[in-house]
């Protein structure tokens, strides 16, 4: 008799190999989630009590502060700052409107720079920059601008100017810009986010965009940068290591990667005692107890092959993680100590 065929979305085998588990509900040392989009979350909830649930999920969780990076919002930053009561307990991070002001003219740097001046002035605590920059736009020539692109310099100075950090996201998973193929590890993802995959025409390759991130950040020194999601490569631990090291006034964060870091425990630790200095803790998901739990889990104990997300499903790949357990020196500055020293004290 044939076995039943199963659907590959529909197989989700429960582990039978006995492991310690440990609920890890308030981070050891207070932390500061600095990559989040928290104004999405209180937009999509259009809840006035939206703000007071969230401070009480930070303060249950240990979190001192969160970052809004905004997603290219309308919504005007002052509207933000006093939305977010009280202040010290969030930073906002201004956007431009990079498509409309490309679309307008060919001097848009010189525009941008005039829009992030004002943003800055107004109580902006750094400027975040998305994937879109050398991925999807393009100038009214239809030539794709990079990160890199001197017509962009004006807006970098302005940051040096004010002495505000740049947080940057260059690209997504390596696999997301190859074939999608049965050898792809992330092709359920893919297949339910079809526009995450920028394998072919018309984007650029994953090299090129990591070869456009190392001149870029070493074309401003004066520019402190936080590049997000692991430098984008957190498959790759020994090319981060290099940048960073070619690289002194770059930072980067772990958010959304304790998949590809959790996976390599024993590099990753390695890795996250080494540029300790350097790295910054953050999630990049909707904020709940249950996911900052995850994220205290990995960094603070030794637990083996348990989840990297909260939901019945794989997230980015059939794969558990293993924990790291830092040391306390580690944590701290992970944790909270070196967004304070890069964005100032909360």
């Amino acid at each position: 008799m044939g076995q039943p065929e199963l659907a590959l979305s529909a197989f989700c085998p429960q582990p039978e190999v006995v492991r310690k588990q440990t609920l890890v509900e308030r981070s050891k040392f207070p932390c500061i989630d600095a990559h989040n989009h928290i104004s999405y979350w209180v937009t999509k909830q259009n809840d006035p009590a939206a703000i007071p649930r969230l401070l009480e999920i930070m303060d249950a969780c240990n979190v001192r502060a969160m970052f809004d990076l905004r997603i290219e919002s309308d919504r005007p930053i002052e509207e933000l700052l006093d939305l977010y009561q009280p202040r010290e307990r969030f930073y906002v991070l201004a956007t431009i409107p990079f498509k409309q002001l490309m679309a307008e003219s060919d001097e848009f740097g010189l525009a941008a720079a005039r829009y992030l001046d004002e943003q800055f002035r107004r109580g902006a605590h750094g400027l975040k920059m998305y994937k879109s920059m050398g991925l999807t736009l393009r100038d009214r020539q239809g030539q794709l601008v990079h990160y890199d692109d001197d017509r962009l310099a004006p807006v970098f100075e302005v940051c040096a100017r004010h002495n505000r950090p740049v947080l940057y996201h260059i690209a997504d998973p390596t696999a997301f810009f190859k074939p999608l193929t049965p050898t792809n590890e992330r092709w359920e993802e893919l297949q339910g986010r079809p526009t995450w995959h920028f394998h072919g025409e018309p984007y650029p390759g994953f090299a090129e965009l990591m070869e456009v991130q190392d001149r870029f950040v070493g074309k401003y020194p004066a520019v402190r940068f936080q590049s997000a999601h692991v430098c984008s490569y957190a498959e790759n631990l020994a090319y981060v290591g290099g940048l960073l090291d070619r690289r002194a006034n770059l930072y980067c964060d772990i958010s959304a990667r304790i998949g590809e870091l959790g996976r390599v425990p024993r590099a990753a630790r390695e890795f996250l005692i080494r540029y300790q200095d350097r790295l910054l803790f953050g999630t990049d998901v909707t904020p709940t107890a249950e996911q900052f739990g995850v994220h205290f889990r990995f960094l603070e104990t030794d637990d083996e092959y348990f989840d990297y997300g909260t939901g019945p499903t794989p997230g980015q790949g059939r794969w558990c993680i293993y924990g790291v357990q830092l040391p306390d020196d580690v944590l701290r500055k992970i944790y909270s100590e070196n967004a304070r020293k890069l964005y100032g004290y909360r």
